[in-house]
């Protein structure tokens, strides 16, 4: 993009294009800034409040496997995904080979 406006024999098109792809290219930078500024302020706030891995991970086993809901849910794919694996190998099991 920079290169169209070095060029002496550039057109109007090219310098749009040009100005088109350094603002597209500002707001990448732009983005990637902000979620960093986000990311170091989310860090900020998670640490200020004694939040640690330990805490978390006890929080989940006993907060979200407790829930009566999650657990049959997971149960129910659990299942679900037994039973498909064992009619796909009836299936392969009856069709005859593939050359």
């Amino acid at each position: 993009a920079i290169v169209t406006f070095q060029k002496k024999d550039a057109s109007g098109g090219d310098y749009f294009v040009g100005f088109i792809v350094l603002i597209a290219a500002l707001g990448f930078v732009l983005s990637a800034l902000a979620d960093f500024y986000m990311l170091t302020k989310i860090h900020g706030l998670y640490r200020a409040t004694g939040a640690s891995m330990a805490k978390a991970q006890q929080e989940f086993t006993t907060n979200v496997l407790s829930n009566e809901g999650v657990r049959s849910a997971a149960a129910q794919a659990a299942a679900a995904s037994v039973r498909s694996n064992f009619a796909g190998q009836n299936q392969q099991q009856q069709q005859g080979p593939r050359y």
